[in-house]
């Protein structure tokens, strides 16, 4: 049977079948105009690469890309030699990278490529949703201003996120390929895989289309099942009992160890806010344009801009996640309440909210920028819906969480350029100001001292807690299977805390690189105690670091 009429209920079927080959109306003259922006969009997101937009990420969130990458190169495997929290696409991608000579900043392209690819299909979806112009014009900008310059360090879920869209995508036209790409997904982030892919499923099997589901859920599992009987077949059992342990096991215990979220007194502002803009609809339905409801939009508008002033970037980026999690409910109530287009939103809601997931247990700013682009589409259209069905709205009023947000982007970007205008570069050639400057100034001293002390290029360090980075800063090695000391993270390999300084030693190691107020004592505490016990402090840096070596 042809994959596009296996579902045996036509009236079901959702608008994005319907719309697969429909023509939507091309106009040159606007298609160059997309095409125009996008370019000047790509440009101005390389302008700002080398840009050091958080200097705690780039030592330790691009450090464990690029180290695992480099230990790839030297024949390591991830999970078996060294233990890796992800699915190994990441730095199995980025080794190929360094292999072909990309420097960092390539590094960093490639995971702006993943980026933007999720924002043009999510611009895709707009235009198929048939969207106004206005909104779909909204939505580039939203994407453009909550971007990847914000956060511009390569992580797995930059890659994850666009390989699941891509699924999602060409679902239902072929089957194979939306499963494959879904199992891709999980090689690169396995908690964006597999939930994106059991929301298709549900949404085949709710669409009655059994057929389909089974197909899907068997192709991923093959391509699940493959590659790790691979890991067993050329690694050994050790090989697959880590992989299995890391990538399936471990991350249960994830959420217990690492899970935060933000003070829940950083959302009272933006919720109230929020709320005050849900009471204004009803004030202004009976007259948008009397005396009365103007005082309360200058209300709303006042108390937004009070609060904000008072904690900008902390109010920002609360009001940019708490808008990210209302686009969710938001959209399900506008869909499941008009039956035009409920098939249609829905078609995305239930996979896309698998990839929505991702942002628990962490609840940071940056795994809320990842999913970004699917919170905005939903946002977007449910502003528009709400426009359309309440006509008698001021158009600005009914989209201003969107203005407001767009905005707060606008202001976020002005602070990368400044750092890109004023900033200076730092030995490794990235542009940056303040801490990060100062992380740089520290690690070279540190880099300095320890070649003093008669170290060579490749001679073993272990770096305490998790600034991996500074191996690769430094020339150093690492000489363990431990890149960071997170809570749990000596377990999750198999190992036990009692054992790291002693296997340092045996393979040479002497000094050890402690990050200060990095919390070693609770993550570690047992190293901690060997630390105060058996070494003694050799050289203490003014702001981050402490070396020491035995005493």
């Amino acid at each position: 049977m042809d994959e596009a009429q296996s579902v045996t209920h036509p009236r079901t079927v959702p608008d994005w079948r319907l719309e697969a080959g429909s023509d939507l109306g091309f106009k040159p003259r606007v298609a160059l105009i997309w095409v125009a922006l996008s370019a000047l969009f790509l440009a101005y997101q390389a302008w700002l690469l080398p840009v050091l937009t958080d200097w705690v990420s780039a030592a330790v969130d691009e450090g464990f890309v690029t180290y695992a990458a480099q230990r790839i190169r030297e024949g390591a495997w991830p999970h078996r030699d060294f233990f890796f929290l992800w699915t190994p696409g990441t730095p199995l991608l980025h080794a190929a990278l360094e292999s072909a000579g990309f420097s960092w900043v390539g590094e960093r392209a490639a995971s702006l490529v993943a980026s933007a690819g999720s924002g043009l299909l999510i611009l895709g979806w707009a235009r198929r949703w048939r969207l106004p112009l206005f909104e779909r014009a909204l939505l580039a900008a939203l994407l453009a201003v909550w971007s990847f310059s914000l956060w511009n360090i390569p992580y797995s879920s930059w890659y994850a996120v666009f390989l699941a869209l891509l699924a999602m995508r060409v679902l239902p036209r072929s089957i194979t390929a939306a499963a494959l790409l879904f199992g891709a997904s999980f090689w690169f982030k396995q908690n964006i895989g597999i939930p994106a892919c059991l929301g298709a499923v549900l949404w085949l099997l709710q669409q009655r289309d059994r057929s389909a589901a089974a197909r899907v859920s068997a192709i991923f599992l093959i391509a699940l099942v493959l590659p790790l009987a691979a890991i067993g077949v050329f690694g050994g059992g050790f090989a697959l009992r880590q992989a299995l342990n890391q990538i399936f096991i471990f991350p249960f215990h994830y959420a217990s160890l690492m899970g935060t979220a933000p003070a829940s007194e950083s959302f009272a502002a933006p919720l109230s806010s929020l709320g005050l803009w849900v009471l204004s609809l009803y004030f202004l339905r009976a007259d948008s344009a009397s005396r009365s409801a103007r005082l309360v939009q200058l209300g709303v508008v006042a108390y937004v801009g009070m609060y904000a002033m008072k904690s900008p970037e902390s109010f920002l980026q609360a009001g940019f996640m708490l808008l990210s999690i209302v686009a969710w409910p938001l959209s399900l109530a506008i869909a499941l309440t008009e039956k035009g287009g409920r098939a249609r939103v829905l078609s995305f809601w239930l996979p896309g909210l698998g990839i929505f997931l991702q942002v628990f247990p962490r609840m940071d700013f940056q795994h809320f920028l990842f999913v970004f682009p699917l919170s905005a589409l939903l946002l977007a259209h449910a502003l528009a819906r709400l426009h359309a069905r309440y006509n008698w709205l001021p158009p600005f009023w009914a989209r201003l969480p969107a203005f407001l947000l767009l905005l707060s982007g606008v202001i976020l970007q002005a602070g990368v350029v400044d750092v890109r205008l004023h900033g200076s570069r730092d030995s490794l050639g990235r542009i940056s100001s303040g801490a990060g400057q100062r992380l740089d100034e520290e690690v070279t001293a540190v880099w300095r001292f320890l070649k003093n002390e008669g170290l060579k290029e490749g001679d073993p360090i272990l770096v305490l807690p998790n600034a991996v980075a500074v191996y690769g800063w430094t020339g150093f090695r690492n000489p363990t299977p431990h890149p960071q000391f997170f809570p749990g993270y000596v377990d999750g390999y198999g190992d036990k805390q009692s054992a790291v300084l002693p296997s340092f030693r045996a393979a040479g190691g002497r000094f050890l690189v402690v990050q200060e107020r990095s919390g070693l004592e609770t993550d570690v505490p047992q190293i901690w105690e060997e630390i105060q016990k058996n070494y003694r402090e050799v050289k203490s840096f003014p702001e981050h670091f402490t070396v020491y070596a035995p005493r």
